[in-house]
């Protein structure tokens, strides 16, 4: 027998699987967006979804309005997106290189 969907896991699968994405009011009103329970404050369960997305390889992102409520979106993360959450990490491996040593004999003293 399987056990019920969560709420989290509605709102993530929805989210991937259509590009218009999602609002509060979505979640409320019914029929919901999947035809499940209405979900209340779905707001503050974006963030156990945004867990969910990212571990599939999306980002959750907010766009626009629609109903006067923010509209949330998942985006495929692109391996553009990876390599430059990457880079930094890489970049701190490496230390500059020294600054080679003035001379003694140079008029500049810095102060200038």
């Amino acid at each position: 027998m399987n056990a019920p969907r969560t709420q989290h896991e509605r709102l993530a699968d929805f989210l991937m699987a259509h590009r218009q994405g999602l609002t509060a009011i979505d979640c409320v009103r019914r029929p919901t967006f999947d035809g499940g329970a209405p979900i209340m404050r779905p707001s503050s369960r974006m963030q156990q979804v945004r867990g969910i997305l990212d571990a599939k390889g999306y980002d959750l992102v907010t766009e626009g309005r629609r109903h006067r409520c923010v509209i949330y979106k998942a985006r495929r993360r692109t391996a553009t997106r990876e390599l430059a959450s990457v880079i930094p990490a890489a970049e701190a491996l490496f230390e500059p290189p020294p600054a080679a040593p003035r001379s003694p004999l140079d008029p500049w003293d810095g102060d200038q």
